[in-house]
């Protein structure tokens, strides 16, 4: 039987984990604050429900979320503080194991989206 997990009375689908993953700033004892259940819990749960950690399947949401990140800020130190690392070199370690390059490497191989699509258009007039 797999265990459930409530999130404000309700009942967690599996579209929901990466939002609290984040909210939780990819620490297991947040998420399990914030799932209002018991850290022994979750692991638990998350054992029966993803096959691993809490923390190794947050660590790996976290490393999901620099690509687009990184992409969108086009800076590593901002990308890995606002990803909860304190030291940017442990972040570039930690992404290069999980994406095969660096961070810096990563940027030049994924150019950044373009700002706006579709693009505005205006009839000329200021206003």
């Amino acid at each position: 039987m797999v265990r459930k997990v409530e999130w404000f009375g309700q009942p967690v689908d599996n579209c929901q984990w990466p939002t609290l993953a984040r909210s939780s700033q990819f620490l297991a004892r947040n998420l399990a604050r914030l799932c209002q259940i018991s850290p022994r819990h979750l692991r638990r749960c998350f054992r029966e429900r993803f096959g691993c950690s809490t923390q190794a399947w947050l660590d790996e949401q976290r490393m999901l979320a620099a690509g687009p990140l990184l992409r969108e800020k086009q800076c590593v130190k901002i990308v890995a503080y606002e990803l909860g690392f304190k030291q940017v070199s442990h972040f570039s370690r930690e992404f290069k194991k999980f994406h095969g390059l660096t961070p810096t490497a990563y940027l030049e191989t994924h150019p950044r989206p373009p700002a706006a699509w579709p693009p505005r258009i205006t009839d000329g007039r200021e206003g």
